[in-house]
């Protein structure tokens, strides 16, 4: 006879008739699967059973977000300084992670990459943040959101930050007076946060061949997100650009 299926147990009920006899080396309370087999006798008693598997049942699927969002540009020189951009809305903090990625583009292929960046992470008037060469401490939250490692002591630059509702930008330059390309990436590095991230935007020089401004992100979750993708070029004249 097999037994399976799923059930719902506190810590101290786990050897209850629910469980149809799991084992009881099951040390963490809240939802299982299971599945086990039992040997009959001739009378059709049980002879006993074995569990050979049991395993937490999958969460419920989060709501699809906007995870992150990534722009490769060119920075130092004529490109002067890109500046990213975004705004966090809602009740309470948001955990966010920026970096700015360059000697680590090398591994991808990529020539002519950015050698050495700086970040700075900025509210109004106000520097939160800056960082040099990425904090070896910020490896675990990278992982957690997909973003691909970074070799230990790199002069990759990152900032990670709970930031509570309010506008930041997040300009990337380069270290004594260098120039190259780099990757600029904002992470939602907390999706159980009542906060969100609800715009990104990144100020560049566009050009062609290898300086053009190439944006990218990443939606998680269960779902569909509405997008409004813009690329804003002459109205930018109003603003003082």
């Amino acid at each position: 006879r097999v037994w399976c299926g799923a059930a719902s147990s506190s810590l101290a009920s786990v050897a209850s008739a629910a469980w149809n006899g799991l084992d009881t080396t099951i040390s963490v309370s809240g939802q299982y699967r299971f599945l086990q087999l039992e040997a009959l006798g001739a009378a059709g008693n049980s002879l006993g059973r074995s569990t050979l598997w049991a395993q937490p049942a999958p969460a419920a699927a989060s709501p699809a977000r906007l995870l992150n969002i990534s722009t490769r540009a060119q920075v130092g020189g004529i490109a002067g300084t890109p500046i990213a951009g975004f705004t966090i809305g809602g009740v309470g903090a948001k955990r966010v992670l920026v970096r700015a990625i360059g000697p680590s583009l090398s591994a991808f292929g990529l020539s002519g990459a950015l050698a050495d960046p700086t970040l700075a992470l900025i509210a109004g008037a106000q520097t939160v943040a800056t960082n040099d060469s990425w904090p070896g401490s910020d490896a675990e939250a990278m992982s957690s959101v997909g973003a691909f490692p970074l070799p230990i002591a790199s002069k990759d630059a990152a900032i990670l930050a709970s930031l509570s509702a309010g506008n930041y930008s997040a300009p990337i330059a380069a270290s004594a007076g260098d120039s190259g390309v780099a990757l600029l990436e904002v992470y939602d590095a907390d999706g159980s946060s009542t906060a969100a991230i609800t715009n990104v935007s990144t100020r560049g020089y566009v050009g062609t061949g290898d300086t053009v401004l190439i944006p990218g992100f990443s939606i998680a979750g269960s779902g569909t997100v509405r997008l409004l993708i813009r690329a804003v070029g002459p109205t930018l004249a109003g603003f003082g650009v």
